[in-house]
């Protein structure tokens, strides 16, 4: 999913690029991009929770199953798999949820301020 997110970010930005000041720099945050990266940035927050709590409610509901009593042997070795897969990717799910959270959050704050910024302040934000 986060794969669609990228392609579906670079390719709506080389639509949406068009700085206009007079020194060179590569920005992709531009004054008519707000909208755009807003909207993006909330999707992206979206997914990012989603994927946490799916990733504890699957760690919980398979430690629930693993004291159930009435499971062949098969069955318990796979929920015993699940649970060393789900506590082995979940601290990287959360620090991927903790890098991406500030910045946007970040983002989000200075999207909703009434605008007295210099756009040269948008490469901050990349």
């Amino acid at each position: 999913l986060q794969i669609l997110y990228v392609a579906g970010f670079f390719s709506c930005m080389l639509y949406l690029y068009d700085y206009d000041l007079v020194y060179s720099h590569c920005s992709g945050i531009t004054p008519s991009s707000e909208t755009f990266i807003s909207i993006f940035a909330l999707s992206v927050l979206v997914t990012l929770i989603f994927s946490l709590v799916v990733f504890r409610r699957l760690l919980r509901r398979n430690e629930k199953f693993l004291q159930r009593r009435n499971e062949s042997l098969s069955e318990r070795y796979q929920i015993k798999e699940n649970i060393r897969t789900l506590k082995l990717l979940l601290p990287l799910v959360e620090t991927q949820f903790a890098l991406n959270f500030t910045p946007i959050l970040v983002w989000l704050c200075y999207a909703t301020i009434p605008h007295g910024f210099d756009p040269r302040a948008y490469p901050i934000f990349e």
